[in-house]
């Protein structure tokens, strides 16, 4: 976003940002923030999504919104700051309305000002419609229409996971403190789910049905998900190994 002139005397006259007409910021998700980190200015996009109102956020800390990225926020602003450069990053962030994928971009002004513009992207991240069929409480994964509605159960996702990683059925099997014979039954129970008869097309499917997406986690025995916050989270951390 190219900032102008106009918007600086906007800024500086204290207008607002909900008063802009400009077709290319509808449903931009548009803040300004002060040398302090207030909240100076907020569209009514950024109010509908904490479910307040617009005067509401207003002289709020940005921290104050989002408690639990507090620290990493500061320091992203201080870096804006410093450099006098935008950044740009995109995370999971869990609001009001649930999670969200992000994309955000925040640009330095004159007086210590920043002002930031966010795009909702969690439609376009094939992992927002696998974290919708996850039922943790359940402990099972909905595998959809495409496989007659079928479940995968928590210990056979396990076994699944490890194997993607190219574990053997012996490591799986002493990793999970069971029996190889039973890490070949679950292996087995999910070949039958997913329509595969060798294990080639085993991956044919994982790969095809987007299956694959949640594989990537980097999940381990004293890190498995309960709710869908500790789930965020792993996705949050291989995201960031992936940068």
């Amino acid at each position: 976003m190219k900032i102008d002139d106009s918007l600086l005397e906007l800024i500086k006259g204290h207008a607002y940002v909900a008063h802009f007409k400009s077709e290319n910021l509808d449903g931009l998700i548009l803040w300004i923030l002060d040398a302090q980190d207030r909240v100076a200015d907020a569209s009514p996009a950024m109010a509908a999504y904490y479910q307040l109102d617009r005067d509401e956020i207003i002289g709020k800390r940005a921290t104050d919104l989002e408690p639990a990225l507090a620290e990493q926020y500061l320091q992203e602003n201080r870096h804006v700051r410093r450099l006098g450069q935008p950044s740009s990053s995109s995370d999971w962030i869990h609001l009001p309305v649930g999670w969200r994928k992000i994309a955000m971009t925040k640009c330095p002004l004159p007086d210590g000002y920043i002002i930031g513009v966010a795009h909702d992207i969690t439609d376009t991240d094939p992992m927002a419609g696998w974290l919708q069929r996850l039922d943790l409480a359940k402990g099972r994964l909905s595998l959809g229409p495409r496989y007659r509605d079928e479940h995968l159960t928590l210990p056979e996702y396990l076994v699944l996971h490890r194997l993607s990683r190219n574990h053997s059925y012996h490591d799986i099997a002493r990793e999970l403190n069971i029996s190889a014979e039973t890490v070949k039954y679950r292996i087995s129970r999910v070949k039958e789910k997913l329509n595969a008869l060798t294990t080639p097309e085993l991956w044919e499917e994982v790969y095809a049905s987007g299956i694959i997406h949640l594989l990537a986690l980097p999940l381990h025995l004293d890190a498995i998900p309960r709710t869908h916050e500790d789930l965020i989270e792993l996705t949050r951390k291989a995201r960031r190994r992936q940068l």
